[in-house]
């Protein structure tokens, strides 16, 4: 029902014969596998040679030049260090704050001039304030298919800064800007720490995602404009209070109806509200929807999502939303999945998930499907450093799961 990797790669690494394009090999059952203190050793190793590497150099020459690219694509972006000189810089470091502008299918100027306010909207701002300019000039702007690959290597090439708190960056909006957090703050929610969608409307990104990523949602009773904004906010605020009901560790939200301010929202406590929130990597319970059936180019397929992952050619097939409801019980060393949609999915280990010097249980659908010892792998390492850029989604250990039907109770 699954399958374990493994690698020797370790091996060389520790001896100083190691390189960024090293071949590693499977390894059969008893062969060497990593200890924990090992497993640490080496991801760290692995982080250092990453950051010195030529994709990590690739990444930094976009943020020197103020361009991130992706594909054909290039978006602009401001970056400025907001902060009080007179106050150290954090232990863990500064938080970062991406701000999208509003703007969508207008003149190059005016996309241009939507841009500029943006970088002035939140004067409150402590910490890396990034601004991107939209790289396309249509109303969609922030919610195409290829927003959600720049949005990505953004937040890559930021990890490799050294004096940022890799676990405060915050994604927010305003307007059309406000839109895109509504597609790309459910989607990617494990790379944020909390987001903020201001006079926004959802395009029907699942919100379930946001099971540990507040939302902000700030929007004005008077702006109808050709869309019922409010009507629309209040939608997926409904939504989101269903959410917490049924789930009350999860979905912190904040909704704010501003009063007589016409069309514009003064949304300045933004940035102190999402400063209040730091992201956990490794949550006891993880929803995870992907849903074909809303409007492909705003919902891409995703592979990864916290510590699980799909297969790479899996498809919608527009049937519903594919789901999976992962939860971590660290007191008996067991992961419990609910699954829909998938014939395979993958979890993804490390010991801050679970304990891998103890026997791992995990429950697929109601079924102990697998009970055993977990090994780690200097190779499952490597993969997943190179498939997020992100140190805390270094996993050392893989198990490949078979999903199985529900059993009697329904589950």
């Amino acid at each position: 029902m699954m399958r374990i990797v493994f690698s020797l790669a370790a091996l060389w690494l520790l001896t100083g014969c190691f390189s960024s394009t090293l071949q590693v090999r499977e390894l059969t059952e008893g062969e060497y596998a990593l200890a924990s203190d090992a497993a640490e050793a080496v991801a760290g190793e692995y982080w250092s040679r990453y950051v010195a590497g030529n994709e990590a150099q690739r990444l930094r020459t976009m943020l020197g030049d103020n361009a991130i690219t992706h594909g054909d694509d290039i978006m602009p972006i401001h970056v400025a260090l907001l902060w009080d000189e007179d106050t150290p810089m954090p232990d863990a470091g500064y938080p970062v704050y991406i701000s999208m502008h509003g703007g969508g299918a207008f003149t190059v100027g005016e996309n241009n001039e939507q841009w500029t306010i943006q970088q002035q909207r939140y004067p409150a701002v402590q910490g890396l304030y990034v601004c991107p300019r939209s790289a396309r000039d249509t109303w969609d702007h922030w919610h195409e298919a290829h927003m959600f690959g720049l949005i990505d290597t953004l937040v890559r090439a930021l990890l490799l800064r050294d004096d940022i708190n890799p676990d405060r960056i915050y994604l927010c909006g305003y307007c059309s800007g406000g839109n895109g957090v509504y597609q790309l703050g459910p989607i990617l929610a494990d790379r944020w720490a909390a987001v903020s969608a201001t006079k926004a409307i959802h395009e029907g990104a699942p919100l379930a995602n946001l099971r540990n990523c507040p939302i902000d949602i700030q929007w004005g009773e008077a702006d109808p404009d050709t869309i019922d904004r409010p009507g629309l906010n209040r939608v997926s605020v409904n939504e989101l209070y269903a959410l917490h009901s049924a789930d009350r560790g999860g979905y912190t939200f904040r909704e704010i109806e501003h009063w007589r301010q016409g069309r514009f929202v003064n949304d300045k406590s933004t940035v102190g509200w999402l400063a209040r929130f730091t992201r956990d990597p490794y949550p006891q319970r993880v929803v995870w929807e992907q849903n074909g059936d809303v409007r492909e180019s705003s919902n891409p397929i995703r592979h990864q999502f916290y510590y699980l992952a799909i297969d790479k050619d899996h498809s919608f097939d527009g049937t519903g939303p594919d789901r999976i409801v992962a939860e971590l019980d660290r007191e008996t060393n067991t992961a419990t999945l609910d699954v829909t949609g998938y014939d395979t999915v993958y979890l993804r280990l490390n010991d801050h998930v679970l304990d891998l010097d103890q026997p791992v249980t995990v429950v697929c659908n109601g079924q102990v499907v697998f009970h055993g010892e977990v090994e780690r792998s200097a190779a499952m390492l490597q993969k997943t450093l190179a498939e997020r850029g992100d140190r805390r989604y270094m996993f050392s250990a893989e198990l490949e799961i078979d999903v199985v039907e529900a059993d009697a109770s329904g589950r």
